[in-house]
């Protein structure tokens, strides 16, 4: 059987063409829903995020003030723990002068006269009492008798003796001045 197409080309040019325009609509129908879809998921995902952003904020500025505050108390223990230490150290050092006093005066001859005795430092390991003496002599054994005790009480160290000068014709006197440091490991 032969078919034979009595429609005009023009009509069925028309009519595909109009079936064109409607495919092509329809695709950017749908081209157009799958933007708006993507649009949509791109936005809730960003408010989402926002949510989580301010809630994290939330939470970073009760951190913040939990984080000051330990700071704080860090600090105020930090000078407690520096005040108890120089307390403690007061206490260690309270009878430190006695002892030094004592074993200083064993260890000066009946002959020497201690005219001035200065101390610096704190008395303790860390910061030993350092002396610096002037003093008078009858003779210049006496000063050797003198430091020989310092050497020998195992308590002074770092002996050194100043210059030595004479003064008077007939009752001679040998003034001089002496530095060291008094330690005493025994004093806790």
């Amino acid at each position: 059987m032969i078919r034979i197409n009595l429609v005009p080309a023009e009509i069925l040019a028309k009519t595909r063409e109009k079936e064109l325009l409607f495919r092509a609509a329809i695709a950017g129908a749908f081209m157009v829903l799958v933007l708006i879809f993507i649009s949509w998921l791109h936005y809730y995902r960003m408010t989402k995020e926002g949510s989580n952003l301010s809630q994290a904020q939330e939470k970073l500025k009760k951190l913040e003030v939990i984080v000051n505050e330990v700071n704080q108390l860090e600090s105020e223990s930090k000078a407690i723990r520096s005040r108890l230490g120089v307390i403690s150290t007061l206490i260690k050092g309270r009878t430190y002068y006695p002892y030094f006093m004592s074993d200083f005066v064993r260890s000066v001859p009946f002959d020497i006269q201690v005219k001035s005795l200065t101390t610096t430092g704190g008395g303790s390991q860390a910061s030993p009492l350092k002396l610096n003496i002037s003093a008078g002599a009858s003779n210049q054994d006496n000063i050797a008798e003198w430091m020989s005790r310092l050497k020998t009480s195992g308590r002074f160290s770092n002996i050194n003796l100043g210059t030595v000068t004479q003064t008077g014709a007939e009752e001679k006197t040998y003034n001089f001045t002496l530095t060291s440091v008094y330690t005493n490991n025994n004093i806790r």
